[in-house]
């Protein structure tokens, strides 16, 4: 396999959102509320509530990095290695917990 979540968010915001094909709000809800409303994942892609875990991702639009290894994923290949992509993930949140904080995994 290739790797696609460590790029999926950067490659939109790149190759979409920079170019005036998709809007931000649009590009957000595509990957975020949509796949959680088509796999009925009540958890995910709800707005943030008090008392509620929050499941959210904290990223820098404007920040540009180029796609190399050494890779978070297990998957060693990238259909975007080398490339310079705009948008990087700073932190994600799982049911309150942080999985990625300032740009690193922390599991």
């Amino acid at each position: 396999g290739t790797i696609g979540l460590e790029t999926a968010l950067a490659a939109v915001l790149t190759h979409l959102v920079e170019p005036g094909i998709l809007s931000l709000p649009k590009a957000l809800e595509v990957l975020s509320t949509t796949p959680a409303r088509i796999l009925g994942a009540t958890g995910h892609g709800a707005p943030l509530e008090p008392g509620r875990p929050a499941n959210l991702v904290v990223f820098d639009a404007a920040q540009t990095w180029v796609v190399e290894p050494p890779y978070a994923s297990k998957a060693r290949n990238s259909a975007f290695a080398s490339a310079t992509l705009t948008g990087r993930i700073r932190h994600t949140m799982l049911r309150g917990v942080f999985t990625v904080a300032e740009g690193k995994a922390t599991r």
